[in-house]
């Protein structure tokens, strides 16, 4: 029997892995001693990679088709409730920070990056919104705090950090049994949640304060200048005048 796939002749070529070991692991490794070998096809020949490889893609580019359609409904979403567009910016800011925070993590603790970390991050930019939204509630809840004082913002962080800290650590509290006998399975989808969240109430209480001053110090410098140019033409527009008397 002659094999084909998409009307074209294959040979298939397939191994049984170590149970335990992330097929994606495996394929990496087959991929790197491919290159270093230097193999090559004969002329009319190619390879390709199936099986959890390629379910894996196909997943992940259905599951990528509705990220546009989230984000707009995210940043509207943010934009109602924070009552601007740039408050949404500084917490979309934040998101995409608390995935490369998540990135570190499974870096850091050796897992690699497959189709349950890809979930666990896409899940993550959801949680990892609450830190920051609250801390950008009580900016706009107190009233000196909202017109950019320093010293304002500094004690409404402070204010704030209890009670961000607190769902920080019950949130990552309930991803310990995953990461401690979730196995090569759920390892990596726990490892993502619980170090994005972590890195994302960093970023909420240091980050979001800073880029909120740096937004109202702009704000400030163009009011002011913009007053110092309306003296100018009003002095101008008398000096004609009085030309024109004269």
């Amino acid at each position: 029997m002659i094999a084909r796939r998409n009307e074209t002749r294959v040979n298939t070529v397939q191994a049984f892995i170590t149970p335990g070991v992330l097929p994606s692991t495996v394929l990496s490794n087959f991929q790197q001693a491919l290159e270093k070998s230097n193999f090559e096809l004969p002329p009319g020949y190619r390879y390709e990679f199936g099986g959890e490889y390629a379910k894996r893609n196909e997943a992940v580019g259905n599951l990528l088709v509705y990220v546009p359609l989230l984000v707009l409904v995210m940043i509207a979403v943010l934009a109602l409730s924070l009552g601007s567009f740039r408050q949404a910016g500084i917490v979309a800011a934040v998101a995409i920070g608390s995935v490369g925070m998540a990135q570190f993590s499974l870096w850091a603790l050796g897992s690699v990056m497959g189709f349950m970390a890809i979930i666990g991050t896409m899940g993550l930019v959801g949680i990892a919104l609450n830190d920051t939204v609250i801390v950008l509630s009580a900016f706009n809840e107190d009233p000196q705090a909202s017109r950019g004082d320093a010293r304002a913002v500094v004690r409404v962080v402070i204010k704030a950090t209890r009670h961000v800290l607190t769902t920080t650590v019950t949130t990552m509290a309930g991803f310990v049994p995953l990461l401690v006998s979730g196995g090569v399975f759920w390892r990596p989808l726990a490892i993502a949640i619980a170090g994005g969240i972590g890195g994302s109430t960093l970023l909420a209480l240091y980050f979001a304060p800073a880029i909120y001053l740096l937004l109202h110090r702009g704000d400030r410098q163009s009011k002011l200048r913009t007053l110092s140019v309306q003296p100018g033409r009003t002095t101008n527009g008398s000096r004609n005048r009085m030309n024109n008397g004269g």
